[in-house]
């Protein structure tokens, strides 16, 4: 719900991540980072590699109240987590209902229903460790808002 290993490929150049902020004076640390990944990440590792990043950060007060979210040039992300994979597609497209609401001005339902004809879901990581959860990304592309 803070943000680490969130095994997403849109974690990437030019993305934007909100985090939320859970207490004051919080810290923040920024690794993991992979040379390639597919979906489901289902070992537990992508090609894992040492790197360096160069991160803009701003404090914008309300912007990820419950999870992160991503946004790019393209897309709205949102980021769900769990013990089962149900459990993280749940938690997805709730938040990317939220955040189609927010955006887009629509009633819950509406937006409800758009992720559904034009939203994706998407596995980050489906390991089959024991004690490693599932993560899930439900994506609506910008484009489709002009429907």
């Amino acid at each position: 719900a803070h943000g680490g290993n969130m095994d997403n490929r849109y974690v990437t150049s030019g993305a934007t991540i909100y985090l939320p902020v859970a207490v004051p004076g919080a810290l923040l640390g920024i690794g993991d980072i992979h040379a390639a990944m597919g979906d489901g990440e289902v070992s537990g590792t992508g090609v894992e590699i040492r790197g360096e990043t160069t991160a803009r950060i701003d404090l914008v007060k309300g912007a990820a109240p419950k999870r992160p979210w991503m946004e790019t040039d393209t897309d709205w992300i949102a980021t769900g987590q769990g013990e089962t994979l149900e459990v993280a597609v749940e938690e997805a497209v709730e938040n990317l209902t939220e955040i189609l609401q927010e955006k887009l001005d629509l009633t819950r339902s509406e937006a409800f229903l758009l992720v559904s004809a034009r939203g994706d879901v998407r596995i980050g990581q489906a390991a089959r460790i024991k004690g490693c959860d599932a993560t899930v990304y439900a994506l609506f592309p910008k484009s489709a808002e002009r429907l």
